[in-house]
């Protein structure tokens, strides 16, 4: 038996940030039928890594490669796993195949009305009596009530469906088997909602398209990756030049950031900010806040510098027709400052933007808020969450 192989895909990589615990359920409805009695055909428990590990979250790989599988023809799978391209089929091909079983005809195009249109569908197919303000709230549990309640849900699913699908068993050698992966789908759907409400939460766009500049070295690259990531490599490559990057969902928030191009710090990009931010909803500069208060030899102009490029904001963006748009300022590397100086160096900064005579205090004395300070470098959703947080409430805020 060749081991479980996850096929990379980015609509069940969220699950890497879904807690063990949440993940427990999922690994009951692969491995085990509403009887709580094991699946002599699943791979997942015969796993050896996933019967040494003690936490599911550890292993949340495996659990995806488990779907993949049940949901792909079982020959296929074996050629997936013989050519290195995963165990089994993606999680948009699930689910399509799954909308296809229940026979609910959805016409949408996206992830998130299809998962909408496939609970509808399962919710109306489950339930004659439904629980008054169930749908849409507890898509969770009616994964599990299907689970456990497969048989009654089974003989309601269209005729035409049924006789072209095998029934489930120890038996089959082909086919997908849906007794398992629509209600492990429901599962995942439920998980998905309550990730992408940690945005709703905190108040956090849903949708977004960045302009990111700022200075050299000032955690541009940083900030992108901890919004798409969560986290960041232990040695992150310094940017040249323009480095384009492709939309992506951010795995932690769940929210939709549009393509861009991430730039360089260099004096030879500050010309091209404006059509950096051209059409932007977000405008975020980056700058360095321990060179801006304490500098070192190398970089003794730092701070005057960094209100060079700010008056090139003000007088090129802000004043430009993009007064409307939200410019936050973040300063990074607070970590390299005494403690002392880290606890004041927003007010210290703030002080020294709005004390001056130059047209780009306004920036600052109109909009207060305008101005964050970080350690990015701890910023990472698993070591500091809070911090994670503040950062993207700040950046991404409605």
């Amino acid at each position: 038996m060749l081991d479980l192989e996850y096929r990379k895909d980015p609509d069940l990589d969220f699950l890497e940030f879904v807690p063990g615990y949440e993940l427990a359920d999922l690994v009951k409805i692969l491995t085990t039928n509403g009887a709580n009695e094991k699946y002599s055909f699943q791979e997942l428990d015969k796993d050896l890594r996933f019967k040494s590990s003690k936490d599911p979250h550890s292993c949340w790989n495996l659990i995806a490669a488990e779907l993949q599988t049940f949901g792909g023809d079982t020959r296929a799978n074996l050629l997936r796993r013989i050519f290195k391209n995963g165990s089994g089929i993606t999680y948009a091909e699930l689910l399509d195949d799954a909308l296809e079983v229940i026979g609910y005809k959805s016409d949408a195009k996206n992830l998130k009305k299809k998962e909408e249109d496939f609970y509808k569908g399962c919710f109306t197919l489950m339930y004659d009596n439904p629980p008054v303000d169930f749908l849409g709230k507890n898509i969770k549990i009616l994964a599990k009530d299907i689970w456990k309640n497969w048989k009654l849900f089974w003989k309601k699913c269209p005729v035409s469906i049924k006789n072209k699908v095998p029934l489930i068993g120890d038996n089959i050698i082909s086919g997908p088997k849906y007794q398992i992966t629509i209600p492990s789908i429901l599962y995942v759907i439920g998980l998905r909602k309550e990730k992408n409400e940690l945005a709703d939460k905190y108040n956090i766009l849903s949708n977004v398209s960045l302009g990111i500049i700022g200075m050299q070295q000032s955690g541009k690259s940083t900030y992108l990756e901890l919004l798409r990531n969560g986290e960041v490599e232990e040695q992150m490559k310094r940017t040249f030049g323009e480095v384009p990057y492709e939309a992506f969902q951010a795995k932690v928030l769940g929210i939709n950031v549009e393509g861009g191009v991430d730039i360089a710090g260099g004096d030879a990009n500050v010309v091209h900010y404006s059509e950096y931010v051209m059409n932007k909803e977000r405008i975020l500069f980056f700058f360095n806040a321990k060179s801006y208060l304490k500098p070192d030899e190398s970089n003794l102009d730092y701070a005057e510098k960094c209100q060079g490029r700010f008056h090139y904001v003000y007088e090129k963006i802000y004043k430009d027709g993009f007064a409307q748009k939200s410019i936050k300022f973040i300063g990074s590397h607070i970590d390299e400052l005494e403690e002392t100086d880290r606890v004041q160096a927003k007010d210290k900064i703030y002080d020294s933007l709005v004390s001056t005579n130059a047209g780009f205090a306004k920036m600052f004395s109109e909009n207060p808020d305008a101005l964050f300070v970080t350690d990015l470098k701890h910023a990472q959703w698993s070591d500091n969450f809070e911090e994670y947080i503040n950062l993207m409430k700040f950046s991404l805020g409605v």
